[in-house]
């Protein structure tokens, strides 16, 4: 007995001396890579026209909504009363092209969420496993990726004006200069939004203000509801000394607990997400607290994905005295909580990705769910 104790010793200590091994090595010898993408991707500036006026005039507008209950919620009123800038900003964008034969107009839209930037989507570690952008070139497809506003390579302007519904304003904006062959003079008949969490968030306002934008939508990490785990992310953000008052990220050692199911996640992958993390601003927050997106999502008029990690403790409920989040329970699955909430979709569909959590894309079988993604677009667009 005392020997299988010391070898079991033995190797919980080789296995933290490895590890720690490995943190260092990517800590000291993988900077940031803000500029990473994948083959065949040309990056483009794409100039935008975001206006606190045209924030408010979308959101005072009830017809946009159909339905008259909406009303522009007090909390979104007194901060785009003070919203100081209008003008013109720079998106950095990557149209990436197909790398097998096509014969498609077709192209897809990538938004990401709160403090990541354009690689969640082309993550620069074994991108053959866990790049969206890599799968969708392989399968035909064309592929906008974006730094969002206040992200990445993008312009950072005061964070008052780095809101959801500000970001819904030029996301319009890039839809339409792809359906006239102004990014990169190819011209697209049909566009394709994937986000991720309050991306999709983002692509909601869109579907609701713009029905003819978008021609697709999914959404990763998010639903109609959200779960206490966001309470653990808002008390896990900080201002980010590096960037404009307002702007806010993460402390450091807490991404694998907030979006990862760590025990089914490769160590490397929460190291590269934490050197590469971006920020989120206040005003994004409190849009996104808000709800109002979750409102504009039920408005959806085209064919919806929904995918999520079945751990993901900002979607799914808590179960349990542990209130451990559970997506599907053996009371109530992620689908049945959606259903009624696509009224005017012709169709909607809720995968859940089990191991998984908030970033389901980057988790051990990141293949699962990047390929419900991808057969999901196949069938919808054939």
């Amino acid at each position: 007995y005392q020997r299988r104790v010391r070898g079991s010793m033995k190797r919980t200590f080789i296995t933290s001396f490895l590890s720690l091994l490995l943190f260092f090595h990517y800590v000291t010898c993988y900077d940031p890579q803000p500029t990473y993408a994948s083959p065949n991707c040309v990056f483009i500036n794409v100039e935008v026209q975001v206006c606190a006026s045209g924030v408010i005039s979308l959101l005072s507008n009830l017809t946009t909504w159909q339905t008259t209950s909406r009303i522009v919620p007090p909390s979104v009123q007194s901060i785009i009363g003070q919203l100081p800038m209008e003008g013109s900003y720079s998106i950095a964008s990557w149209l990436c092209s197909p790398t097998v034969s096509y014969s498609t107009n077709k192209v897809v839209l990538l938004v990401h969420g709160a403090t990541y930037s354009h690689l969640y989507w082309d993550f620069p570690y074994q991108p053959e496993k866990y790049s969206v952008v890599r799968a969708l070139q392989q399968a035909g497809y064309f592929v906008l990726n974006i730094d969002r506003l206040g992200s990445g390579l993008s312009d950072h302007p005061p964070f008052a004006i780095v809101s959801l519904e500000a970001a819904a304003i030029y996301i319009h904006q890039i839809i339409f200069k792809l359906k006239n062959g102004l990014i990169g003079g190819v011209t697209f008949n049909e566009v394709a939004f994937i986000g991720h969490s309050m991306g999709s968030a983002i692509g909601a306002y869109v579907l609701a203000w713009w029905p003819l934008d978008i021609d697709y939508y999914i959404s990763t990490g998010l639903a109609h509801s959200i779960s206490i785990g966001t309470i653990a992310l808002a008390l896990n953000v900080f201002p980010d000394v590096d960037q404009p008052i307002g702007y806010l990220t993460t402390y450091s050692g807490t991404r694998g607990s907030l979006f990862y199911y760590v025990s089914h996640t490769d160590p490397s992958v929460i190291l590269i997400d934490e050197i590469n993390k971006q920020t989120v601003t206040a005003q994004e927050a409190i849009s996104a607290f808000s709800l109002d997106w979750s409102v504009a999502m039920s408005l959806a008029r085209v064919p919806v994905l929904i995918v999520l990690g079945n751990y993901d403790s900002l979607i799914c409920p808590p179960l349990g005295l542990l209130l451990q989040p559970v997506c599907d329970t053996p009371l109530t699955t992620a689908a049945q909580r959606e259903v009624g909430r696509f009224p005017l979709a012709p169709s909607y569909d809720v995968y859940v990705i089990p191991n998984a959590a908030h970033d389901c894309t980057l988790h051990n079988n990141a293949d699962i769910a990047i390929g419900q993604i991808v057969n999901w677009l196949n069938t919808e667009t054939s």
